[in-house]
C-alpha cells in the first residue's frame, strides 16, 4: 500500500482538471493506492472530477489570488492575504503536518502547494510539485512593489524548493524563479461531444456558443449577447430569450457541454483553452494581459483553433459579432494525445514510489 498526500489549489477548477489526469494514472499505476485529497472544495464537486476514492481534508492549500471578479486580482487584498498568511507560517505549517502524519503519506503531491513542500520536508517526507503557473511568481507580478514584499517571495521560493521537483505543465510559465523545474506535455481531458440540438428539441442546424468563466462571477449582462439565426447562448444565468439557454439548468457535465460547443467565450485559463484545443472548438478570449499565464497560453492554443481576443467592454456591450464569424472555422492541426500525466507520474514512480514498493516487498 502506497500512501500519497496530495494538495489541491482551490482558484478555479483548472487545478481541478489538472489533478485529476495524474490522480487516474497513478490509480494505473499503483493498484494499492491510499489518496488522501487536501482541497477548500466539496467532497461532491472534488468527486465530479476525481474518481478514484480518497479522504477528504477541507483545508486551503494556498492563498492563490484574492479576486475582485474573474478577470480582476485585488491586488492589495491579496499582498494583505499573503503577509497575513507569512506572519502565521509556524502554526500553518504545523497544521499540515498534522494533518499529512495522520495520512501516514509516503509522498507528498501539490497543485501547487508551497506550503505543504515546506511541511513535508520538516516532516522527512518526498514531495513534488506540478501545475501551469506557480504562486510565487503570481504573487511578485502583482504584489512585489510593497515594502515587505520581497521578504514574502523568498519564503514562497524557499517552500516550493523544498520539493524534488516542479513539473512545469504545458502551456504555462516556465517556472525560472524555482530551483527544480522539469518541464512536462499538456494535462488535458478530452470529453465526449453530444447532440444538443436533440437534447433541447432544436433544429439540427442549431449552434451554440458558450459564456464561460471557469469558476468565478464575471459582471455581464446575458442579454445584450447578439441575436443570430440558429445560434443559441449557453450562459450561466436565467435571461428571457428564447435563444439564450442557462446551462447550469441542463445535465450535463460542463466538460461535455463545453466539448458540444461550437463557440467558447471566456477568460484565459488552463482547463478551457486545453479541452476547446483539444476538441477543436474556436475561442473568443477577454483580453487580460495583466494575468502573467495568459501569453504563454494564448501562444499555445492558437496553433490549434481559431481565436479572437474582445475586450471588457465589447464582452459587457453585447460586442461579440466578431466572435460569431469564428463558428465552423476550423485549424488543420490537432494536438497530440496529451502525456504531461503520464510524464508526471512516471518520474514520481522511477525517483520513489518503485523503489518504495520493492523497499515494502523485501519487508514483508
Amino acid at each position: 500500500m502506497i500512501s500519497v498526500y496530495c494538495g489541491v489549489s482551490f482558484h478555479g477548477y483548472g487545478h481541478l482538471t489538472q489533478t485529476s489526469l495524474v490522480f487516474d494514472q497513478l490509480a494505473r499505476k499503483i493498484p494499492e493506492l491510499s489518496l488522501t485529497v487536501q482541497c477548500m472544495a466539496d467532497k461532491p464537486l472534488l468527486q465530479h472530477w476525481i474518481k478514484v476514492p480518497f479522504r477528504h481534508v477541507q483545508l486551503e492549500t494556498d492563498q492563490g489570488l484574492q479576486m475582485v471578479h474573474a478577470s480582476r486580482v485585488d491586488v492589495d487584498a491579496s499582498f494583505q492575504a499573503y503577509w497575513r498568511e507569512y506572519q502565521s507560517r509556524s502554526s500553518i505549517v504545523s497544521r499540515l503536518k498534522t494533518e499529512i502524519a495522520k495520512s501516514d503519506a509516503d509522498v507528498v503531491i501539490t497543485n501547487n502547494s508551497y506550503l505543504l513542500s515546506r511541511a513535508a520536508a520538516e516532516l522527512g517526507i518526498p514531495s513534488f510539485h506540478f501545475c501551469s503557473l506557480n504562486w510565487a511568481a503570481m504573487f511578485n507580478h502583482y504584489c512585489g512593489h510593497y515594502p515587505q514584499a520581497s521578504i514574502v517571495y523568498d519564503f514562497l521560493c524557499e517552500s516550493y524548493n523544498q520539493a524534488e521537483c516542479f513539473f512545469a505543465v504545458t502551456p504555462g510559465m516556465p517556472g525560472i524563479e524555482l530551483a527544480k523545474v522539469k518541464p512536462v506535455g499538456a494535462l488535458i481531458r478530452q470529453f465526449p461531444r453530444i447532440d444538443l440540438a436533440d437534447g433541447l428539441g432544436l433544429p439540427r442546424e442549431t449552434r451554440f456558443g458558450l459564456v464561460s468563466m471557469g469558476g468565478h462571477a464575471y459582471p455581464m449582462d446575458y442579454s445584450r449577447l447578439p441575436q443570430r439565426k440558429n445560434l443559441v447562448w449557453l450562459v450561466p444565468g436565467n435571461v428571457a430569450r428564447e435563444d439564450i439557454v442557462d446551462f447550469r439548468l441542463l445535465p450535463v457535465p460542463h466538460g461535455e457541454l463545453l466539448a458540444s460547443t461550437d463557440l467558447v467565450v471566456c477568460k484565459p485559463g488552463y482547463g478551457t483553452f486545453t479541452e476547446c484545443a483539444i476538441s477543436g472548438i474556436p475561442v473568443a478570449y477577454l483580453q487580460r494581459d495583466d494575468w502573467p499565464e495568459t501569453a504563454y497560453l494564448v501562444e499555445w492554443l492558437e496553433r490549434y483553433v481559431p481565436t479572437l481576443q474582445i475586450t471588457a467592454d465589447a464582452l459587457l456591450g453585447g460586442g461579440l459579432s466578431g466572435a460569431i464569424e469564428l463558428v465552423g472555422q476550423k485549424l488543420p492541426c490537432n494536438p497530440t494525445t496529451p502525456a504531461g500525466a503520464v510524464e508526471i507520474v512516471d518520474e514520481i514512480f522511477r525517483l520513489l514510489i518503485r523503489p518504495l514498493e520493492l523497499s515494502q516487498a523485501i519487508g514483508k
